[in-house]
């Protein structure tokens, strides 16, 4: 009789620590899912999506850079953009753009570099060079700036400490600009656009 008593208790006891361990699971599921896990998944869309973004600036400038004067060159940069941000993967990783050509997120600019003196001036955004243009004295290229926000996947705005930060929380603003040479120069100052004027100010 005391062999199975020792016995029934000895299971018992096994019981009541596995009993343990499973309440313990959940809160640990729950720090790992809001604190590891959901802020990994949203930090790597944000990776992602300044990747895309940046591709979409690329293939912009690259676009406008081909085209024969400036109005070909800012629908075609507008078109390559929004062909991006309406993507499956733009849709998935929520690009939502900030202002930029009719709501697109991406502008156009012009700048020219004197050969003599490596000085810089830039014309725009979404407007064509004024005349005259001298391809002996200056070197033109178009710059594409997108603008756009990013994720998050999983929103965790509501969690204690990380909720506030973008990506997390609220979505990241990515800011992102590439440049191309132009291969026209001669109709930078053509096209549909208003007239700008040169300007030694950055976008």
């Amino acid at each position: 009789m005391s062999l199975q008593t020792r016995s029934l208790t000895f299971n018992k006891r096994r019981r009541a620590k596995r009993g343990s361990s499973l309440a313990e699971f959940g809160p640990v599921l729950f720090v790992f899912l809001f604190f590891a896990l959901f802020p990994a998944l949203d930090l790597m869309a944000v990776a992602v999506g300044t990747a895309s973004i940046s591709l979409a600036a690329r293939q912009g400038a690259s676009a406008a850079a081909a085209s024969a004067d400036y109005g070909t060159g800012l629908t075609a940069m507008e078109r390559d953009v929004n062909a991006v941000r309406n993507s499956g993967f733009g849709h998935f990783l929520n690009l939502r753009p900030v202002g930029g050509i009719n709501g697109c997120g991406a502008d156009l600019w012009i700048e020219k570099t004197d050969i003599g003196s490596n000085a810089l001036q830039y014309c725009g955004p979404n407007s064509k060079a004024p005349t005259p243009i001298d391809s002996n004295a200056f070197i033109y290229e178009y710059a594409c700036i997108a603008s756009f926000q990013v994720g998050p996947l999983c929103n965790l705005g509501a969690v204690p400490f990380i909720g506030s930060v973008p990506g997390l929380g609220p979505p990241a603003q990515i800011r992102y600009a590439a440049q191309s040479a132009v291969e026209y120069p001669t109709g930078l100052s053509s096209g549909a656009p208003a007239t700008g004027a040169w300007t030694s100010t950055a976008p």
